[in-house]
């Protein structure tokens, strides 16, 4: 079976070796180690690791991906609904999160708007209330993300 380095590792999928031990430290991931305690990663290592990144850039935190990965590894039928909550927490979680961007590009779009082909400073009276408008609205939505 192919093993690679911490070194490897980190080249080659752009994490960094502290990242990597941190990992094998939580118990994300566990290489295996030689006489000298080198780590040592398998694909299946590679590919788990390739997982946590894609979670954590999702937004999962480390603690959400342990506790996935928990259930996972466990191969029992019956943690799948488990699984299945924290994605379905985590989807809800991310779809208020792009109603929150998209409501800031509207407010940009707005406030571009009203600036287009102004030559003086009247319409920052207008930009105020926009802000105003925004302030309040991501308010909203900062609740809703608790």
């Amino acid at each position: 079976m192919k093993q690679f380095s911490i070194k490897q590792v980190s080249e080659v999928l752009n994490i960094s070796r502290d990242a990597l031990r941190y990992y094998d430290e939580l118990g994300l991931v566990s290489p295996v180690r030689n006489q000298n305690r080198y780590r040592h990663y398998t694909v299946q290592d590679m590919t788990e690791l390739q997982f946590v990144q894609m979670l954590a850039f999702s937004g999962f935190s480390l603690a959400e991906i342990g506790r996935m990965f928990g259930l996972m590894r466990a191969c029992d039928i019956e943690r799948v609904p488990e699984v299945m909550e924290i994605l379905k927490n985590k989807r809800e979680y991310l779809a208020k999160r792009v109603m929150m961007f998209q409501s800031i590009i509207q407010y940009i779009d707005e406030a571009e708007e009203l600036m287009q082909g102004k030559e003086n400073v009247s319409y920052m009276t207008n930009i105020d209330m926009l802000v105003t408008k925004m302030y309040q609205g991501l308010n909203e939505l900062k609740e809703e993300l608790k």
